[in-house]
């Protein structure tokens, strides 16, 4: 997150540290139970995957050869 002002602009930071706080508050506040905040987890994972595939696909061929 502290790389995210550099790349989206300090409306990007500010973004990302409200989603962060969100979650944050869903996770600690005891609002959801167990089972859903697990679900949510997954779908979290399942959005950074597709995320980071989608990069992969549009990332240039030297830079993706180097990190993996």
């Amino acid at each position: 997150m502290l790389d995210a002002g550099e790349r989206y602009g300090y409306r990007g930071k500010k973004g990302a540290e409200a989603l962060v706080g969100e979650l944050t508050g869903l996770f600690s506040g005891g609002e959801l139970a167990e089972e859903d905040m697990d679900e949510l987890m997954l779908a979290i994972q399942k959005a950074y995957e597709i995320a980071k595939e989608n990069n992969r696909k549009y990332a240039r061929k030297d830079h993706t050869e180097k990190n993996d």
